[in-house]
């Protein structure tokens, strides 16, 4: 359902996280969805990242592994993945990132905005295909059966 994320794609890793930040409120308030803390399930949503988040979540995994003798929970990964978008928003500051050591043309940049859930876009949400909206807010999302 969701497209895979590339190494530089700070908008759509921010696009990821808000949607997996909203899902993992609406669990708290749905419950019964503790079947996305099952490690096999949570590492279907870790392969839509690059190589270089896996590689760092799996990181988190085995240190998790130590300390705990379990896996990280659905929650701990969204919040690993918020830390992660700051750093990434970090690394990306148009003009203290990485990439501003890179000459760049003097055209004038449009200011980046995170249109995920922002109801203002002609989008349509990707579960009702009506404008984007709140997830929590989503008829058709709070419909979807718990196995998908």
């Amino acid at each position: 359902m969701w497209p895979s994320i590339r190494s530089k794609d700070s908008t759509g890793l921010q696009c990821f996280v808000d949607f997996l930040q909203q899902f993992s409120v609406a669990a708290k308030e749905v419950g019964g969805l503790s079947i996305l803390d099952d490690a096999h399930h949570l590492k279907k949503i870790v392969d839509k990242l690059s190589v270089w988040i896996n590689h760092r979540w799996n990181r988190k995994v085995v240190q998790t592994k130590i300390a705990w003798k379990r896996y990280p929970t659905f929650r701990e990964f969204v919040m690993f993945l918020l830390i992660l978008d700051i750093e990434v928003e970090i690394v990306t500051d148009p003009v203290f990132g990485d990439e501003a050591a890179t000459p760049r043309s003097t055209a004038p940049q449009s200011k980046k905005t995170n249109h995920c859930f922002d109801s203002k876009t002609d989008e349509p949400c990707k579960f009702c295909s009506k404008p984007k909206h709140n997830i929590l807010d989503c008829g058709e999302f709070s419909k979807i059966p718990l196995g998908e």
